[in-house]
C-alpha cells in the first residue's frame, strides 16, 4: 500500500468514484449500449467506434464546465453544454415552424427526447432469444473459486495477448498476473446466505459465443465496488469494451445494493488527466474527485485541472488539511486478523500487537 506524493510525481493521480443511484446515461453511452446489441441481435459491426481516448486540450474540454463548489451558479451564456442544448431546441422549433406543425409536437419531442435521457443501463441489457447472431454472457467468479482456477489460462492468454498489444508489454509473466489481478488479503467471515454476495476479489468474465474476450477485476468492498482492472481481446475493439464493461459494472454496483445497502459508490481506480487511456472516467456523471489535501469529494473539473497545466491541484484549498494518520497507530491486515502496528525506533524496531 501507498500514497503517492502529490505535489512532486509528474502525474498527479485523484481517486475518482461515482454514486450509482445518480448515474445518468449519456449519449455516446447510449450509443455504446445500441451498438452492442445491435452486434448480438444482426452481427452488424459499428461503422464508427466511440471515441474512449479523448485528446487534451485547454479550448476544448471533453466535458461539461461545472463549478466544483456547489450553490455556485452561473450565466447559461458561458455553459457550452447549455448553448448546445438550446441550439438543440430552437433547431427543433425551426424545423416544426417550417412544417407548419403545432407546438405540442415540439413538445411531444422533447418528452421522447427526455425519457431516452432517464433510461438506465439495465433498460439495454435484454436477454437474448434464437434469432439473435451471438450470444454474451457476464459471469462474476471469485478468484478462490474452482470454476476460475478451471479457466485460468485462457483469462492468462487473454491478458498476455492485451498488454503486448495495447501497452506494448513484450514480457507478462504468470507470476506478474497472479501477483497483480489474482492474489488478494480480502476475506469475508460474516455470516451469510448462500445466494448472498460475499466481499473480495472478483472477476467479471464477459463470454462471447463461448470465447472469453473481456475481464473485468474487481473488488466488492463494505462499502463500494471497486474497479480494478480491465483487459480485453483487441480484435473486438470496436465494440467499445472499455466504456461498455464499466456501464455494466455500474448496474452491477446497483445490484449489489439490492443485498448490501450501503454499497452504492462505484470506484473507478485512479484518474489522470494527462493519460488519454483514462479519459472516458471523466465521462461517468455525476463522479468525484477526491482532494488530496482535505479528503474531501468534489464534482470532476477538467478545467480546473488544465487551467494548472495538469499539476497537482488542490481542490477546495480555503479549508484546512485533513488530519492524517500517523505511523505509531496504524492498523494492518495480517493472516486475516487486524494488528496494530507500534514503531519503536524509524527505521529499526517493529511491535505487531495482535
Amino acid at each position: 500500500m501507498y500514497k503517492p506524493t502529490m505535489d512532486k510525481t509528474c502525474c498527479p493521480q485523484y481517486t475518482i468514484r461515482l454514486d450509482s443511484t445518480k448515474f445518468m446515461l449519456s449519449r455516446s453511452q447510449r450509443r455504446v449500449l445500441r451498438q452492442m446489441n445491435e452486434f448480438l441481435k444482426s452481427g452488424t459491426k459499428p461503422r464508427s467506434r466511440v471515441r474512449e481516448e479523448a485528446p487534451i486540450t485547454a479550448e476544448v474540454s471533453p466535458l461539461p464546465i461545472r463549478s466544483i463548489f456547489e450553490g455556485l451558479k452561473k450565466d447559461r451564456s458561458d455553459n457550452p453544454v447549455q448553448k448546445k442544448k438550446e441550439l438543440r431546441r430552437q433547431r427543433c422549433f425551426n424545423r416544426c415552424s417550417q412544417s407548419r406543425l403545432p407546438l405540442v409536437c415540439l413538445r411531444s419531442f422533447s418528452f421522447f427526447q427526455e425519457e431516452a435521457r432517464r433510461r438506465t443501463v439495465e433498460s439495454y441489457i435484454a436477454e437474448p432469444d434464437e434469432t439473435w447472431k451471438h450470444k454474451l454472457e457476464v459471469k462474476l467468479v471469485h478468484t478462490s473459486s474452482k470454476e476460475f482456477q478451471e479457466r485460468f489460462d485462457e483469462s492468462f492468454l487473454l491478458y498476455e495477448k492485451y498488454q503486448r498489444i495495447i501497452h506494448k508489454d513484450d514480457d507478462p509473466s504468470r507470476a506478474g498476473f497472479k501477483r497483480f489481478l489474482v492474489d488478494t488479503p480480502l476475506f469475508d467471515d460474516e455470516p451469510r446466505s448462500h445466494d448472498e454476495l460475499k466481499t473480495g476479489s472478483y472477476h467479471q468474465w464477459y463470454i462471447l459465443d463461448g470465447k472469453l474476450i473481456a475481464v473485468g477485476v474487481i473488488d466488492i468492498l463494505p462499502r463500494c465496488v471497486s474497479s480494478k482492472y480491465l483487459y480485453y481481446d483487441p480484435e473486438y475493439s470496436f465494440l467499445s469494451l472499455g466504456t461498455y464493461t464499466a456501464l455494466r459494472e455500474i448496474a452491477f454496483t446497483r445490484f449489489v445494493m439490492q443485498q448490501h445497502p450501503l454499497i452504492k459508490y462505484y470506484y473507478m481506480g485512479y484518474y489522470i488527466i494527462t493519460c488519454p487511456k483514462m479519459r472516458y472516467k471523466g465521462k461517468f456523471r455525476p463522479s468525484e474527485l477526491l482532494c488530496d489535501r482535505t479528503f474531501q469529494w468534489v464534482n470532476v473539473c477538467d478545467r480546473m485541472l488544465l487551467e494548472n497545466d495538469s499539476k497537482f491541484t488542490v481542490f477546495l484549498p480555503d479549508l484546512p488539511p485533513a488530519t492524517m494518520q500517523t505511523r505509531d497507530n496504524l492498523l494492518l491486515l495480517i493472516d486475516g486478523k487486524v494488528s496494530l502496528v507500534a514503531i519503536q525506533a524509524p527505521g529499526r524496531h517493529v511491535v505487531i500487537h495482535r
